[in-house]
């Protein structure tokens, strides 16, 4: 693979390769950038199409496909999204991995297929935002075949191992489920109203609360013109550390929504702020707050570890960290950091530091897609983005960041549904959860009956069996498709979940209790159980946990059909 460099900077410019394997090899980029003025690093590389036909990479969202290389760039940086990429065929398995060691200042890709040779073509546009004047960057390539989520493993321990980046430890806490308030108040939160979700929320297993965007504000316009005080506003909650008490007592950890970057134009500080900004947001009616400024991030650091200590908070949902951009290499009078992204990890450093001068590790929530490696430095929690009522999405996004952040616990966007929702697609909105902490979001005191036992279901299964399903070797297939199976194994058990109908389950003979979980609105799950699997019992449940069947398991055939109702568990105990 040839490196090209287009930049301003030839003078100083080498590219070497290293193998570190037979399939393995890393180019190694050095140039010094200190004579050229603000000029940005240009690379380019290709790859010939060859054996493949799809690329997973952090954003793809449902569509692995390729585009074109004439389409628009993927901007990636500390916080937004990762710079790995690997290519795989039509059997899900990777045939080249492509890792950038860059996971902290910006990186504008354009990848896709160069129509003139059937390559994909990379061009890397590197802003010259404070960049090191001694810059290097690291290309990793592997071209081992192995399954696409191996291969994405091996490419995050290889960034750990080069950035020299230690994983968070992870509080059990973290894997607790979840009620938050947003989907089910929105901005009319307050302390009397999640002081009645509590009995609820209890009985159902639920053991933190996050109290989302509302709580400083009496306006419910859904936009952030009176953020950044961060006040608790005191008709809704007139006392909160009393409140924050109360939860506690009830066995509950508590942790609060901020807005990191937002600092409204109605807000008391923005007189003080509106000359330390990265940019106004008219959308959002609110400036993003300028972390180059020590100003700035001193005065964020204060506001949390205010609230922290003062209210005994548990932890943070800290938002939107996306949103610090840099637009221009512009340095003003009073910013001791050059470039944006290294002023955010310098703020999450800080804030981390004095979060953890006590005994209890904080709860601190990030979301996608700020998950790179560098991030999980400083969350322990890491949640899909908002897609509401979308069961889908939350099962493609918790299996991303199953990928890509694995000692950190994941979670889903917040479940909600419709009061006069099916039991069935209650059950397929958790199911398609299985593999993260499930983050609950409706009014309990409304849910019917029949939901109530689905919910109740299917969070005890999943408490039950949350070593498995949070530690257990995850490997999901067929990316293209949306991941129409997803296996888990661990020790003596398997649990196999498929997403789409009539998928062809295999069974291993390795495992003494085996789970099958049919996520489909289709009864029937196809099996292929090895006939030297030996003497078993099958106990069938619906989507409410009521159980339907039990009998012996016969191998007489390979292959065998089972009708385990929709959105229903199959449970294969050998005897």
């Amino acid at each position: 693979m040839k490196i090209i460099n287009h930049s301003a900077y030839q003078d100083q410019y080498q590219v070497f390769s290293e193998r570190l394997g037979p399939s393995q090899e890393v180019y190694r980029v050095h140039l010094k950038c200190d004579d050229g003025g603000p000029q940005p690093i240009v690379l380019s590389w290709r790859v010939p199409i060859v054996g493949f036909s799809y690329c997973w990479q952090p954003t793809a969202e449902t569509d692995f496909g390729f585009t074109a290389d004439w389409e628009q760039a993927w901007h990636i940086r500390a916080t937004q999204s990762v710079p790995l990429f690997d290519f795989f065929d039509e059997d899900g398995l990777s045939q080249r991995l492509i890792v950038l060691s860059d996971v902290v200042h910006d990186l504008d890709l354009v990848m896709g297929v160069h129509e003139e040779t059937a390559e994909i073509s990379f061009q890397l546009t590197i802003p010259n935002f404070g960049l090191p004047s001694d810059y290097r960057l690291d290309i990793f390539v592997s071209s081992e075949v192995q399954n696409f989520s191996a291969a994405i493993r091996q490419g995050v321990d290889w960034l750990d191992a080069v950035n020299g980046e230690k994983r968070l430890p992870t509080p059990a806490a973290a894997y607790e489920p979840v009620y938050s308030t947003w989907y089910a108040f929105h901005q009319n939160v307050s302390a009397a109203g999640i002081d009645a979700q509590l009995s609820a929320a209890k009985k159902l297993g639920l053991s933190t609360i996050i109290t989302d965007d509302g709580w400083q504000t009496s306006d419910n316009h859904r936009k952030y013109a009176y953020t950044g005080d961060w006040e608790p506003n005191a008709s809704k909650f007139p006392d909160i550390a009393k409140h924050v008490n109360q939860v506690h007592a009830q066995g509950f950890k508590y942790m609060m929504w901020y807005s990191v970057p937002y600092i409204g134009k109605h807000s008391h500080l923005w007189d003080r702020f509106k000359g330390r900004l990265l940019y106004y947001d008219s959308d959002q009616e609110a400036g993003v707050l300028d972390p180059r400024f020590p100003e700035v991030r001193e005065y964020l650091c204060e506001t949390f570890l205010k609230a922290y200590h003062q209210w005994h908070l548990d932890g943070f949902k800290l938002d939107f960290l996306e949103t610090f951009r840099q637009l221009t290499p512009a340095v003003l009078p009073g910013m001791d950091i050059a470039n944006v992204q290294v002023a955010v990890v310098a703020l999450l450093e800080k804030l981390w530091a004095a979060l953890n001068e006590g005994d209890d590790t904080p709860l601190i929530e990030f979301r996608q897609d700020y998950i790179g490696t560098v991030m999980q430095r400083y969350a322990n929690m890491f949640r899909v983005k908002d897609c509401p009522n979308n069961a889908l999405k939350n099962r493609l996004g918790i299996l991303t960041m199953r990928l890509l952040c694995p000692d950190a616990a994941i979670h889903s966007d917040m479940l909600m549904w419709h009061q006069e929702e099916y039991p069935e697609q209650v059950a397929l909105q958790l199911i398609n959860c299985i593999f993260g902490v499930p983050q609950i979001s409706v009014d309990l005191a409304k849910i019917s009956k029949k939901q109530h036992d689905v919910l109740q279901f299917w969070l005890r299964y999943m408490r039950e069996n949350r070593t498995l399903l949070m530690h257990g070797e995850l490997t999901p297939y067929s990316p293209q498709h949306l991941y129409p199976v997803v296996n888990c194994s661990l020790e003596n058990r398997q649990l196999i979940v498929q997403y789409a109908d009539d998928q062809l389950l295999k069974i291993s003979r390795d495992h003494d209790m085996i789970d099958v979980i049919n996520g489909t609105l289709t009864k029937g799950v196809v099996l292929d159980i090895p006939q030297d699997y030996g003497r078993s019992m099958i106990s069938i449940y619906d989507c409410s946990g009521m159980l339907v069947e039990t009998k012996p398991l016969v191998t007489v055939n390979p292959i065998s059909r089972l009708n385990v109702p929709p959105a229903g568990l199959l449970r294969i105990q050998r005897t």
